[in-house]
């Protein structure tokens, strides 16, 4: 009977740990889709829905050059969350053709040779962050390109047990190997 009940315990405890996982994979997502609710908030930018966005890195408050895995994360999100939302979301790091390899087919690069050259895109969601002891503080913003005329902004709090669930990384340096997108 003990060891019956022993384990039901660990079957329970088990469960439960389960359930947090998956709770703070959620956490993120409701954050994030926070984080779109309020760049929708803005009271003039219904009038670019139409407008073709690009998402890049959020990038680290003291460094422009650095980002990481956590910022790179919550860009990629905010690809979805503002698609669903009705924006035209450009992703200018889709390539032109796809590429077979044995170990997987790709359609994503980050190699500027692979990539188109230019791109449709009137305005850019990105944002900064900062550590905190307890989490990440994230400022995004949609601005302009050829004003740079901020469009709307934004602000999120994630807590550190969400970005240690994500297998938070340190930031890496870029590299000066990039492509420059202009109208």
């Amino acid at each position: 009977m003990r060891v019956i009940k022993f384990i039901l315990v660990l079957i329970f405890a088990l469960t439960l740990l389960e359930a947090r996982a998956i709770n703070r994979a959620g956490e993120f997502n409701l954050l994030v889709g926070s984080l779109a609710d309020q760049l929708s908030q803005n009271k003039d930018i219904y009038n670019y829905r139409n407008t073709p966005i690009a998402l890049t890195s959020f990038v680290e408050l003291n460094d422009f050059r650095k980002c990481d895995t956590i910022s790179n994360l919550l860009a990629d999100s905010l690809i979805h969350e503002m698609q669903i939302r009705g924006y035209r979301v450009i992703d200018y790091k889709t390539m032109p053709n796809i590429v077979i390899k044995e170990d997987g087919d790709y359609s994503f690069s980050r190699d500027v040779k692979e990539l188109k050259k230019r791109h449709d895109i009137s305005a850019i969601l990105s944002g900064t962050y900062i550590k905190t002891r307890d989490g990440v503080i994230f400022n995004a913003r949609i601005v302009d390109i050829k004003s740079n005329i901020v469009l709307s902004s934004g602000q999120i709090f994630i807590p550190d047990c969400v970005i240690n669930y994500l297998d938070y990384q340190e930031p890496v340096k870029s590299s000066e190997n990039f492509l420059k997108i202009s109208n």
